[in-house]
């Protein structure tokens, strides 16, 4: 994972595989906006939405409990750079 002073430094996601819930741990050197995409094996869009980090570790929780099982795909961006993406496996019985 590439620090960038200038915005993120990490991002990981944990558990991975998942029986429907799924932390987004975020460390950022700076405060500001994050683009949390989710899609499909697809890149059908399943979930987009912006949220508020703050220098330091941040942690966002996602409800995948409503999704059926299988694989997905978790964008993290800031601004127009893409953070991270992470393959997340939902075990969903």
């Amino acid at each position: 994972e590439d620090c960038n002073e200038n915005g993120v430094g990490s991002a990981i996601v944990y558990p991975n595989p998942t029986k429907g819930n799924v932390n987004l741990e975020i460390y950022s050197f700076v405060q500001g906006d994050v683009e949390i995409i989710l899609t499909d094996i697809t890149g059908k869009l399943i979930q987009n939405r912006t949220i508020q980090i703050d220098k330091g570790t941040n942690i966002e929780a996602l409800d995948l409990s409503s999704y059926s099982s299988g694989s997905y795909l978790l964008t993290i961006k800031m601004g127009d750079a893409i953070i991270n993406t992470f393959n997340i496996v939902n075990i969903n019985r």
